[in-house]
């Protein structure tokens, strides 16, 4: 772990998150490991963004200079941004909103913003998210991530439950693609079926 941060190889970082101050190391051993974090995360080298961004619980980062902050926000809203827009059969759309909701606990707003888009790439990423939590939308389960906090994970399901994602989802336009079976799929989901 020691020498250039760049050069800090993934699995060696992923072992020291796992235990990061809890085991190994302070605050302040950990804040040194962000600057690579928020790159891994920004650039989607991140093994884990949920576990990646989970160790900011620890950071109290809101208390940090305008500018590390910005930062941060940056990084989380890249983060996002990419998650909506890529589609692939094994997204990392969950994983990336339960690192977000790790760091800024709040999710409303992003999950406000999402709702109110209703492009192919936005609902084929909501399709993701339900069909990846189909059984526990259904039976009051957990989300997938294991890193969930409760709060973000308890805005997420009461999101995925309000009717208006139902409309969002009958407002897909078909693409001719896989999209078009995975938001047709999620939209049963959430008819109950």
């Amino acid at each position: 772990m020691h020498g250039p941060l760049r050069e800090i190889p993934a699995d060696a970082l992923v072992d020291y998150l796992l235990d990061a101050t809890l085991l190994v190391g302070d605050v302040h051993d950990l804040k040194h490991f962000v600057p690579r974090l928020l790159a891994d995360v920004a650039l989607d080298r991140a093994d884990d963004v949920a576990l990646y961004l989970s160790r900011f619980r620890y950071l109290d980062w809101r208390a940090w200079p305008d500018d590390e902050r910005a930062v941060v926000t940056a990084t989380l809203d890249v983060a996002w941004q990419r998650a909506l827009a890529t589609w692939e059969p094994l997204s990392r759309v969950e994983e990336v909103l339960c690192g977000v909701g790790c760091v800024l606990g709040d999710l409303a707003p992003l999950l406000g913003a999402w709702g109110r888009r209703t492009d192919p790439a936005a609902l084929a990423a909501l399709a993701q998210v339900v069909l990846a939590n189909a059984a526990a939308l259904h039976e009051g389960g957990e989300l997938g991530d294991p890193w969930w906090e409760p709060e973000p994970m308890a805005q997420v399901v009461a999101w995925l439950h309000d009717p208006a994602r139902r409309a969002q989802l009958a407002s897909y336009e078909p693409c001719g693609d896989e999209r078009d079976a995975a938001v047709a799929a999620a939209a049963s989901v959430l008819a109950g079926r």
